[in-house]
């Protein structure tokens, strides 16, 4: 046991990775390190978002960490997903485990024997769930497999799923989601046929809306994609359904491959050789290619290097932006670069450069319109970010009157923010910041902006203290610098604590200014919860028991509402299951009616769904 805590002191891994954030995607550091007290931490720009308290004998849980090629890329469930249970003798996890989702606890886990293993009847969340995609499976665990049939669920519904055998291998008929899926403009999946795990046959790429064939091919007998195929991008949806088409080779990509959009037009591709490597001139599009974001890449491959000049084009045709790789494949020289969420008229933000050896270094200018410059600072010799520094918020937009344009200004040290941090509006007004350590975490009191603010409308900020990168004390949510709108404690373990009032993710002064009003017990929530209207009305709600499980009758408010409409769902849960009759009611103008009816079985499916 000893042995195993030695192996792992000290443990770190660092990473840049794309997380979601409200369907969003931003490329994020995140670091992860073991502290001294066994604990497993996770950090971003200097703030711990989520401590895993490990028990001493699981070396193995943080060599397969620091191993594991596939991180989670979902910032949601880093900073809000939450396993309890216990551990048994052998520091195995043992008996029942659920889920904390948002100081909730979920219908989601299952049992695990004297052994570790998983046993019995399990619910467990798809890879991408978030609060806009609570999508999970449930089915059957024995001595740790996957066996007989499993279920993917939304919203009480199967969407999905298949069997696994004796051996847990996936057989038969199965239909899969996107990875990516999301109901509101993702509505994919995949549906064809598993042996031993592996897919044969045809599969299908299905468009759920309106249930049109978007894609697909054929695998053959080892599993191995074989002939022509018509491949989705990953951030597909019915807005910009950018589809791949071409023909593999024992699961190598052979040949010329096209990219279309969805007016059948082609708008880049090139060729792969007999090795399944791009070769000669392509043509590649920007992720997330739409009518604001017509960005095109243009160069050569050697052996699926990226060689030579490369040149970034709008609309196909206009250069600016791109740079050289060597003939090893790494940026060379000076580069023009875009913002990783690049728009049209709205967020033309570029970064100039220049690389040596795939490495960034030197003075690094963030432009506006490819003239205006809003920001930058400096690299120094190992492509580390030194000294003053002025950076972009997230979802920062270079036009409009009530948007995000916030910057972020103070100095680095060695890749580490250090001392203070100033939060400038358009206009370099300070609105917020605070101080960052030697250790790059944060401390003291900070003042911070909501991650979706909006002048007049979401002009929220948040107040309190940090003590070593951790929220501690009270916090509060202050509207237009001066009025308090929620808030509450955290408790020195950084967990929510005691009686708090906190906002409805799209709380906007104008339309829907909802608070959720209720109690924390060491970060789970428990009682009695009031849905507050703007104008001070309890508009729904219900209870929590001693589990943190939603129980007993409640009224839940849609996200969408406005002064004119409110839609509310009313039913009652069990054990945090929704169960029995719910309806779903319509206010226009305070006149209400039904306009929907479910009926919920004991595990929670809508019945005749």
């Amino acid at each position: 046991m000893q042995q195993n805590d030695n192996k792992f002191q000290g443990f770190k891994k660092e990473y840049i990775q794309n997380c979601q954030i409200s369907g969003r995607s931003f490329a994020k550091t995140i670091s992860i390190k073991l502290t001294n007290n066994k604990d497993l931490i996770y950090i971003i720009d200097g703030r711990i978002i989520k401590i895993e308290e490990l028990i001493l004998g699981q070396g193995d849980e943080i060599k397969d960490i620091y191993l594991r090629d596939q991180v989670i890329e979902n910032l949601e469930q880093i900073k809000y997903l939450k396993w309890i249970g216990d551990y048994g003798m052998k520091q195995k996890k043992v008996g029942k485990w659920s889920v904390i989702w948002r100081g909730s606890t979920l219908d989601i886990g299952g049992s695990y024997t004297e052994e570790g293993k998983k046993q019995g009847q399990w619910k467990e969340i798809y890879i991408n769930y978030d609060n806009n995609v609570q999508v999970y499976e449930m089915g059957e665990y024995k001595d740790d497999m996957r066996k007989g049939v499993w279920k993917i669920i939304y919203d009480g519904q199967v969407i999905g799923g298949g069997s696994y055998d004796e051996n847990g291998m996936k057989n038969g008929q199965w239909v899969e989601l996107h990875k990516e899926w999301r109901r509101d403009k993702r509505d994919i999946s995949t549906k064809g046929e598993y042996r031993n795990s592996k897919k044969i046959g045809r599969w299908d790429i299905i468009n759920n809306k309106n249930g049109h064939l978007i894609g697909g091919g054929s695998y053959d007998e080892k599993g191995w994609k074989n002939g022509k195929w018509v491949e989705i991008q990953e951030l597909w949806d019915s807005y910009r359904s950018v589809q791949n088409n071409g023909e593999y080779i024992n699961g190598h990509r052979h040949g010329e491959w096209i990219i279309i959009d969805q007016e059948n037009k082609k708008i880049g591709g090139g060729s792969y050789d007999e090795n399944g490597m791009k070769n000669g001139e392509w043509i590649e599009i920007i992720d997330e290619w739409n009518a604001v974001r017509e960005i095109n890449f243009k160069g050569v491959y050697k052996n699926g290097k990226k060689i030579g000049i490369w040149h970034t084009l709008r609309h196909k045709e206009t250069k600016f932006g791109g740079g050289q790789y060597n003939e090893n494949g790494l940026k060379s020289g000076k580069w023009i670069e875009l913002h990783d969420e690049w728009k049209n008229w709205e967020r033309e933000v570029t970064y100039v450069g220049e690389y040596q050896q795939g490495i960034k270094k030197g003075r690094w200018d963030i432009l506006l319109n490819g003239n205006q410059n809003i920001g930058g600072g400096q690299y120094d010799e190992d492509g580390l970010q030194n000294d003053k520094w002025v950076e972009l918020c997230d979802g920062w937009e270079g036009n409009g009157g009530n948007i995000m344009q916030f910057t972020y200004c103070g100095r680095y040290f060695r890749g580490k923010k250090i001392e203070k941090w100033d939060t400038l509006d358009k206009e370099n007004k300070i609105m917020g910041g605070g101080e960052y350590d030697e250790n790059g975490m944060k401390n003291g009191k900070w003042i911070q902006q909501h991650r979706q603010w909006r002048k007049n409308f979401r002009e929220i900020t948040f107040q309190g203290e940090y003590n070593n990168g951790q929220k501690i004390g009270y916090w509060n949510s202050i509207y237009n610098c001066d009025k308090i709108v929620g808030g509450g404690l955290y408790n020195q373990k950084g967990n929510k604590d005691g009686k708090w009032i906190e906002l409805d993710h799209f709380w906007d002064k104008e339309d829907s200014a909802i608070t959720f009003k209720g109690e924390y017990l060491n970060g789970r929530k428990y009682g009695k919860w009031d849905i507050i209207s703007d104008e001070n009305y309890i508009i729904g709600g219900g209870s929590y028991d001693q589990n943190g499980m939603q129980n007993g009758p409640w009224i839940e408010i849609e996200e969408v509402r406005n002064d004119s409409q409110e839609i509310s769902l009313r039913g009652e849960y069990n054990k945090g299951k929704k169960y029995g009759k719910w309806e779903t009611n319509l206010m226009i103008y305070g006149n209400r009616e039904i306009i929907e009816t479910r009926e919920y079985d004991e595990n929670g499916l809508i019945i005749g769904k």
